[in-house]
């Protein structure tokens, strides 16, 4: 019964949210985008990371440096190879992968790639990637401790994306013709982000990079500096197939289709960028702003029309 008298006050916070998306995704600055020669990506050898490496080798023809970095060098050195592959396919004879081996946890190895790279390529875009959830964790180690999780989890996703996104925010502020030679921050923050109730420490971590990427484009935009945060959706990615052995069963999108319609944004300097499906997904996210009497009784049924809405959305 709580779940039918609660549906117009979902539907009402869901066009709330709608309108908010849509007032996120514009403001506060009209800068345009660069046309990228260099980017950074962290997490770049899997997942939406590598599925933008790609998307910028072959579609891109403006970009001819893309420097990645990860903890796996063998998965690193396999994303190089494939993504000058596809680059060479298109006739991109002069782009070319670095890799750097690290983990994004380490401040001081973080500012010193940052640096090195920035002074070598002159870095137009930085994509804050890198992240890690629950699942992953308790995969590597089932008897990870409660405290473990929460820390590994506010180490990588909020510490690692300061210590991607701070050393270029210094070199940005203080470079020279800051009119003629726009920059780009690209924070990855995830739909969970509105749900951080449900998706405890993942959630909250997210939730507080959304918020940071609103702050920093406020900010930075008298510096002609665009910052932009993206929210994954259900990507296939080994991130969202963690949550079981049988992998996420639900309705999901490619990695390769997510990262085309991030890059068509990200050109358009979209402050908030939500795929797949925003306005369905807002429905759910209203749930969070409800008492948790209404929650319990329709969020079942609710992520049951979502799923079907999200089927025939995405074909």
């Amino acid at each position: 019964m709580l779940k039918y008298l609660c549906y117009p006050i979902v539907f009402s916070l869901g066009i709330f949210s709608w309108v908010k998306y849509k007032l996120q995704g514009k403001l506060p600055n009209q800068i345009k985008a660069p046309k990228p020669k260099a980017v950074f990506i962290t997490g770049g050898s899997k997942g939406i990371g590598k599925a933008l490496l790609l998307h910028y080798a072959e579609y891109v023809p403006s970009v001819k440096t893309i420097i990645i970095t990860g903890r796996n060098a063998s998965e690193l050195e396999s994303a190089k190879q494939e993504a000058e592959i596809v680059a060479m396919r298109s006739k991109k004879n002069d782009f070319h992968v670095v890799t750097h081996s690290c983990d994004v946890r380490d401040r001081d190895a973080m500012e010193h790639i940052v640096q090195t790279m920035d002074e070598q390529y002159s870095i137009d875009l930085v994509i804050a990637n890198a992240g890690v959830a629950k699942q992953q964790i308790l995969n590597q180690d089932p008897k990870a401790s409660f405290s473990k999780i929460a820390r590994t989890i506010y180490d990588i996703n909020w510490n690692g994306m300061l210590n991607t996104v701070l050393p270029i925010v210094d070199r940005y502020i203080e470079r020279p013709n800051k009119v003629s030679n726009p920059k780009q921050i690209v924070l990855v923050s995830s739909g969970n982000a509105h749900l951080p109730g449900m998706a405890e420490d993942y959630g909250i971590s997210k939730h507080a990079i959304s918020t940071y990427a609103f702050s920093l484009r406020a900010k930075l935009a008298s510096h002609n500096i665009a910052v932009n945060c993206i929210e994954p959706g259900p990507v296939n990615t080994d991130m969202l197939n963690s949550i079981s052995k049988e992998g996420y069963t639900g309705t999901k999108t490619e990695p390769s289709k997510a990262a085309e319609y991030y890059v068509r944004q990200l050109t358009h300097n979209r402050g908030l960028i939500q795929y797949p499906t925003p306005f369905v997904v807002q429905l759910l996210y209203a749930m969070d702003m409800l008492p948790l009497v209404f929650q319990t009784s329709c969020i079942l049924h609710l992520q049951e029309q979502y799923e079907k809405a999200l089927s025939k959305t995405l074909g």
